[in-house]
C-alpha cells in the first residue's frame, strides 16, 4: 500500500496545505499519546485511548494526518486534520477530525476525498462511515460528497446513536479525474 497521496489529488493537496502552512504526513507509533489527545479534544468521551492509537499502527487501517511542524528536531508536529480508513472490498473509514482553528478551510473536504480515492486504488466497492445521528452538520458534510444514510445503530455512542453512510464507488474510467463516486441505497428512517 502506497503512502503517497493518489495522483489525482496530489497537485491539489500540495497546493492547499502550502497555502494553509501545513504538510501531509503518515503518523508513527511515537504518535499515539499526541493523536489521543488530539482526539479527545474532538470526540470526548468517545475518543481513543492512546493504547488504541498505538494498536492501529500494526493494523491494516491507513492513516493520513495534516500537521504544522512544532519546531525544533525532535518535536511532535502540531495537528490539523487526521484520517483513517480500513480498505478491504468495502473500505471503513475509521477516523476524520479536524482541530476547531483549521476549520472552514477545505481540510476535511481534501482528506475525505483523499481517504476515498485511496479506497477506490485499493479495489474497494463502496466505502461507509458512522456519525453521530444528533449531529446534523456532519451527516450534510457527508451528503455533500456522495454519501447516504443507510440505517441507524442505538446506543453506538457513550451519549447518541449512529447514523451509518454509505457511497458506491464508481469505477475510475482511464483519462478521467476522480469524481468522489456516486452513492446508491435508501435513507435511514
Amino acid at each position: 500500500m502506497s503512502t503517497e497521496p493518489v495522483p489525482e489529488l496530489r497537485e491539489e493537496i500540495a497546493d492547499k496545505l502550502r497555502s494553509a502552512g501545513l504538510r501531509r504526513a503518515i503518523p508513527q507509533p511515537g504518535w499515539a499519546g499526541r493523536l489521543a489527545a488530539f482526539d479527545a479534544r474532538i470526540f470526548g468521551v468517545d475518543a481513543w485511548p492512546a493504547a488504541v492509537w498505538k494498536d492501529v499502527f500494526s493494523g491494516p487501517g491507513r492513516y493520513i494526518v495534516y500537521v504544522r511542524d512544532g519546531g525544533g528536531i525532535t518535536a511532535l508536529p502540531d495537528i490539523a486534520a487526521v484520517g483513517g480508513i480500513n480498505v478491504g472490498e468495502q473500505a471503513d473509514i475509521l477516523t476524520l477530525a479536524v482541530a476547531p482553528r483549521y476549520r472552514h478551510r477545505g481540510l476535511g473536504s481534501l482528506l475525505l476525498r483523499e481517504l476515498i480515492a485511496t479506497a477506490r486504488r485499493e479495489g474497494a466497492q463502496a466505502v461507509f462511515l458512522e456519525v453521530r445521528s444528533r449531529e446534523a452538520y456532519a451527516q450534510a458534510f457527508y451528503r455533500s460528497h456522495g454519501f447516504i444514510a443507510i440505517r441507524e445503530v442505538k446506543n453506538y455512542y457513550a451519549d447518541d446513536s449512529a447514523t451509518i453512510m454509505s457511497l458506491t464507488l464508481k469505477p475510475r474510467r482511464c483519462g478521467t479525474a476522480f469524481d468522489g463516486g456516486s452513492a446508491t441505497g435508501t435513507a435511514a428512517t
